[in-house]
């Protein structure tokens, strides 16, 4: 592992000067300001109900924290895509269409 900010592991090699930046990295943005480059999300290929019911949701990923986030590809199949967030006690979901 490189060694990031006050010598804190960085699990991504830092690649000055391109494109190829690591989740969590930090890298100067405009201004030299820091920008973060957020962690990709989970994806789960898990048969779900449609729509996903909550007891699934937490079968699927416990009991989260809240801001948790991911995406349920439905049974891996590539048509039913679910984008899940938790939110205090509550599961949210919202389906997503593939693009024409």
């Amino acid at each position: 592992m490189n060694s990031g900010l006050g010598g804190l592991p960085q699990p991504y090699p830092r690649t000055q000067g391109s494109a190829n930046y690591g989740a969590g990295e930090l890298r100067s943005g405009l201004g030299g300001l820091p920008q973060y480059a957020p962690p990709l999300p989970i994806v789960s290929t898990a048969n779900v109900s449609n729509p996903p019911a909550a007891a699934e949701l937490t079968q699927l990923f416990g009991d989260a924290s809240n801001g948790f986030r991911a995406i349920v590809d439905d049974s891996g199949a590539g048509t039913n895509y679910w984008l899940i967030e938790r939110s205090g006690n509550s599961w949210l979901y919202a389906a997503l269409t593939k693009a024409v």
